[in-house]
């Protein structure tokens, strides 16, 4: 799944396995569209979701999360960060990464350099 995809999937009352249903667009009116098509008179709906990074990879799980809501399992309330949290932690994530890419890096030309038996004089030797 990428980043624009919803994956959807239904738990109906009962223990009846939960369904796959297929995938939306990722946008609000695809939404509006789904709840729209499934809403009837007498049928109240829940709906849960998972996020992530791009959406996270849902095909696999969406049933299994549509049973767990069903069950009364998701009844933790997400926090959802504010447009300056998420920057930051974006920030943070970037600067994390750019550090472990700089240590791999290094790891590298030290151990090239010692397969050439060049020694680093700053460390003594």
């Amino acid at each position: 799944m990428s980043k624009d995809i919803i994956a959807v999937a239904f738990a109906d009352e009962g223990r009846e396995a939960p369904r796959y249903w297929g995938t939306i667009a990722h946008k609000p009116e695809s939404v509006r569209k789904l709840i729209k098509q499934l809403s009837k008179a007498d049928t109240t709906l829940e709906i849960c979701y998972e996020a992530g990074p791009t959406g996270y990879e849902l095909y696999r799980d969406t049933k299994r999360l549509a049973q767990l809501f069903r069950a009364g399992e998701l009844t933790t309330a997400v926090y959802v960060p504010s447009r300056d949290d998420e920057a930051l932690r974006d920030l943070i994530r970037a600067r994390t990464d750019a550090r472990e890419d700089y240590h791999r890096s290094m790891q590298r030309v030290i151990h090239f350099l010692l397969r050439l038996d060049v020694v680093n004089t700053k460390q003594g030797k």
